[in-house]
């Protein structure tokens, strides 16, 4: 995740639209969420969605714990333009992987990363 940001603060004329899903138990959890904010008001063509699956009370973004429909609300649809990059434990990346293949996105747009 620190080169996609590092890329994406340093070059973001160059590159397409960056959406981030970042997926944590509670906002204490969210690493370097200043640095993800101050990318997103630089670069317009970044965006982060946060998700919780614990969030405090006081939480107004998006809550649950990562599932088809959730990627499916959030996600864009599959094109040619489209690639996704997914990172986490290994049963989280298996999961990934196929929820990504049933919403018809192919194979060779998905990288996984340990």
């Amino acid at each position: 995740m620190t080169s996609i940001l590092n890329i994406r603060y340093h070059q973001k004329k160059e590159l397409q639209s960056t959406l981030l899903l970042f997926a944590n138990k509670s906002e204490e959890d969210i690493l370097w969420r200043d640095k993800l904010e101050q990318v997103c008001r630089l670069s317009p063509q970044f965006g982060v969605v946060h998700i919780l699956s614990s969030p405090s009370s006081s939480w107004k973004g998006v809550t649950g714990k990562i599932s088809l429909s959730l990627l499916a609300t959030h996600l864009p649809q599959p094109s040619d333009d489209t690639r996704i990059c997914v990172s986490g434990p290994l049963l989280f990346s298996r999961t990934m992987w196929e929820y990504l293949m049933q919403l018809k996105f192919p194979s060779e747009a998905v990288y996984c990363f340990d």
